[in-house]
């Protein structure tokens, strides 16, 4: 266990890599919280979250967390160094506009301050300045210097990660009986894959009645095309691999299941007890399954 403040090492496999590698870049660590980690060179900080390498080391073999580790704090510090060499001015909105870039977040994520604004129970759509090196989250504050309304910036954003091209769509199947015959498909691309979940019309993944949508993490959309009652077999599918993802994949967003038909609705939330996976149908989802069922 490690307490506010302790200096690394100990039994945490990670904690000790990072230490080892933070001390070969010329770094001191402490712990600020659990798996907060303050990183300090000749007088200047920053934070680090460990949550998310955590969760990305422990899908892979032992030999290779080292190199991940490495990787990570690499990546972080290099960051940081050119900030303090060169600070982002993010003062003259001219100069940032093609930076502007969206995607969804956990409703549950501190909000900072941050632009936002709600999509559906558990999904809030943010906007981020993306200038290669680091993701910066635009704030309110920075928002009343630039000449532009909220409603405009969502606007660019969003068209930014459309220009940045399409996501790559791959048909599966899932190794569960409940899942036999059903079209499932994962959509998958660069940082702002989740953004794509706003205009999934332009993926052929939607039915008549839309799609079934779920986003357990910021790296994939899973979907399913609503047209009959198979749509009930599929949000059973997608509620365990939602709850799941949700629970161990990096960069969590959400363990509920979604309808998109024109926007994103909540179809059922979900959650996990000692008797399995637990998903509860929306009012809404009742009605679509009433619908279907009488065609």
């Amino acid at each position: 266990m490690w307490r506010e403040g302790q200096a690394m090492g100990g039994a945490d496999p990670l904690l000790a890599m990072i230490a080892e590698e933070a001390r070969r870049h010329g770094y001191s660590c402490r712990v600020l919280a659990s798996d907060e980690l303050v990183l300090t060179h000749s007088g200047a900080s920053f934070a680090m979250s460990l949550v998310n390498l955590r969760r990305l080391i422990a899908r892979e073999p032992r030999d290779e967390w080292r190199a991940m580790v490495a990787d990570h704090l690499s990546t972080g510090i290099a960051s940081f160094e050119l900030e303090q060499r060169n600070p982002f001015d993010f003062r003259e909105f001219g100069d940032v506009r093609g930076l502007v870039r969206t995607r969804l977040y956990p409703s549950t994520a501190a909000a900072g301050g941050a632009v936002r604004r709600f999509v559906a129970p558990g999904l809030t759509q943010r906007i981020v300045l993306d200038n290669v090196h680091a993701v910066r989250t635009v704030t309110y504050d920075m928002l009343r210097d630039w000449p532009i309304s909220e409603r405009d910036l969502f606007e660019l954003a969003e068209r930014n990660v459309r220009a940045d091209g399409p996501l790559d769509t791959l048909t599966t199947e899932f190794d569960d009986p409940m899942a036999a015959g059903l079209p499932f498909s994962i959509l998958f691309g660069p940082e702002y894959t989740t953004a794509h979940a706003l205009w999934l019309a332009e993926y052929p993944v939607t039915g008549r009645a839309g799609a079934l949508l779920i986003i357990p993490s910021k790296r994939f959309l899973y979907t399913y095309p609503i047209n009959d009652l198979d749509v009930l077999r599929a949000a059973v599918i997608l509620a365990r691999l939602a709850v799941h993802g949700y629970a161990e994949q990096p960069w969590p967003v959400s363990q509920f299941v979604y309808h998109w038909h024109g926007r994103v609705q909540l179809a059922a939330t979900t959650f996990s007890n000692e008797d399995g996976i637990t998903m509860v149908p929306t009012d809404d989802f009742h009605s679509l399954l009433n619908a279907l069922e009488s065609i």
